[in-house]
């Protein structure tokens, strides 16, 4: 991945997303059918031994909050 400290690894997510091997949504085309119904949009947060931890910096301006959304 370019640009300067990007990680290019696997961020090891705790779960990844997963469009059930239909494609993303329901295709309005198939009435009868929802594919969108096996969407498995993932859980996003990085698990432990995930390269991004404790990676980025927050030296911007103006400064970022001391937690994330998840308060960690």
């Amino acid at each position: 991945m370019g640009g300067s400290g990007n990680i290019g690894d696997n961020p090891l997510f705790v779960r990844d997303p997963d469009d059930g091997g239909d494609g993303w949504d329901d295709d309005p085309e198939t009435l009868d059918i929802d594919e969108g119904a096996n969407d498995d949009f993932g859980d996003l947060h990085l698990a432990c031994g995930s390269p991004c931890l404790d990676t980025g910096t927050d030296s911007v301006d103006p400064a970022l909050p001391d937690t994330d959304l998840a308060a960690r």
